[in-house]
C-alpha cells in the first residue's frame, strides 16, 4: 500500500475540517452579523472546524 492507514485517515478529516472552514467563512458569517447568537455560534463553529483540521493533522504526522 503505497499511503499508510494514519496517513490516509489524517488526510481525509483534514480536507473535510478545510471544508467545513471555508463552509462557515462564506456561507455562515456573512448571514450572522446582526445576531448575537448567530455571531457566537459561527465563531464555535470556526473554533469546532479549526479542531478537526488540527486533529486530521496530528492523525496523518502520528
Amino acid at each position: 500500500m503505497l499511503v499508510g492507514k494514519n496517513m490516509m485517515t489524517g488526510t481525509l478529516i483534514m480536507v473535510i475540517g478545510v471544508i467545513f472552514f471555508f463552509f462557515v467563512l462564506l456561507k455562515l458569517i456573512p448571514k450572522m452579523k446582526a445576531e448575537v447568537d448567530g455571531r457566537f455560534l459561527s465563531r464555535l463553529y470556526l473554533i469546532v472546524s479549526l479542531g478537526i483540521t488540527c486533529m486530521g493533522g496530528w492523525i496523518f504526522f502520528s
